[in-house]
């Protein structure tokens, strides 16, 4: 199929007034504009002549300063050398320690960005020894950064002067854990137990304070108006130059609820002679206290003891007083009566008659 398109005369004229329609609304460069483009032109020379001057200046500033004797602040890893295998350290040695060097600005400049691992060694036989610590003094802090500084550069300050390292040569015991603080349950109830896990510890010690370590505290803790069991981890707090495998103990703080009860026992006497028979009026105690709960049931009256002696009884007493002279582990806030009770005194021969 065949499309002829034809161009009228009227086409063409509307074709040739729309260009030149298009021609007249282009827009056109005035002389502002290059007046602008020549101001932003002035500006970005002057821009770029401040740059170049200041980091000339600043330049000039690097290399004046870093000429001159400066100082800054290094951390040093520590690196004892050469202990024996019977020599067991029981104070923790620092890992790192922190110097402040003095030298030429470009001379720490090159420290500073250098690869080099900053580690200061320390040989064990240079170190003196007092019979419980491994001595590090200041003679050999400087023998031992002398090898690892650069030439002109040199020590002005050490966060360690005289380092204490007390070692034992193996001697270890075990002693038991007890618990630093306080602690206290709310009203009703009580704090029935404490519970180490292990109960013992293993320690280390200089040989001449070996004999006087008995036991081992944990870190001061305070736990106060409990009502419920506690669970807890604690650090061990060794004496100085004391070291503890583990160096922690599990502890259990065992809380119950307080229970009351209220029980009767016979009141015997006490130091009679053999043909003397004591009586007391009435000859029953009643005694009532508190006990955890989980153990009331196991509080017999048997283990009570209410007694009158007759060596307390003085003549024209018409009364004697009763003790109690036994009572369980446990239990508390005690009370008994009669605290006195009248008394009858037989002699066996009459009452044979």
């Amino acid at each position: 199929m065949l499309i002829e398109i034809v161009f009228t005369p009227t086409w063409n004229r509307l074709c040739r007034d729309d260009f030149l329609l298009t021609c007249i609304s282009m827009p056109k460069t005035d002389n502002n504009t290059k007046k602008n483009n020549s101001r932003l032109s002035k500006i970005n020379r002057e821009l770029l002549i401040f740059l170049v001057f200041l980091f000339i200046a600043v330049a000039f500033w690097f290399i004046q300063t870093f000429k001159d004797s400066l100082s800054m602040s290094i951390d040093y890893q520590l690196r004892i050398n050469g202990i024996p295998d019977s020599v067991i350290t029981t104070s923790k040695v620092p890992e790192t320690i922190n110097v402040r060097v003095h030298g030429r600005g470009f001379q720490l400049l090159k420290m500073m960005f250098s690869p080099q691992e900053r580690v200061v060694d320390v040989d064990y036989k240079s170190m003196r020894d007092n019979n419980k610590a491994l001595i590090i003094d200041n003679e050999l802090w400087k023998r031992s950064f002398d090898r690892v500084l650069p030439a002109g550069i040199s020590v002005s300050e050490r966060s360690l002067q005289t380092l204490e390292i007390y070692y034992s040569n193996g001697e270890h015991k075990a002693v038991p854990v007890y618990l630093n603080g306080k602690i206290s349950a709310k009203e009703e109830f009580v704090v029935c137990n404490v519970v180490f896990n292990p109960q013992m510890v293993d320690v280390y010690a200089p040989r001449v304070s070996f004999d006087t370590i008995t036991a081992i505290k944990t870190v001061l803790t305070n736990y106060e108006s409990l009502e419920d069991t506690v669970n807890v981890t604690l650090q061990l707090d060794p004496p100085l130059g004391v070291k503890c495998n583990p160096d922690y103990v599990n502890v259990s703080i065992c809380v119950d609820m307080l229970s009351s009860k209220h029980i009767s026992v016979p009141i015997y006497s006490i130091n009679t002679p053999q043909n003397i028979v004591l009586k007391p009026f009435p000859s029953i105690a009643s005694i009532s206290f508190t006990v955890n709960a989980s153990r009331l049931n196991e509080i017999k009256d048997e283990e009570f003891n209410a007694v009158i002696d007759y060596n307390s009884i003085k003549e024209n007493d018409s009364q004697c007083k009763v003790n109690l002279t036994a009572t369980p582990s446990g239990v508390t806030n005690v009370q008994y009566s009669p605290h006195y009770v009248e008394y009858v005194i037989e002699q066996l021969n009459e009452i044979n008659e």
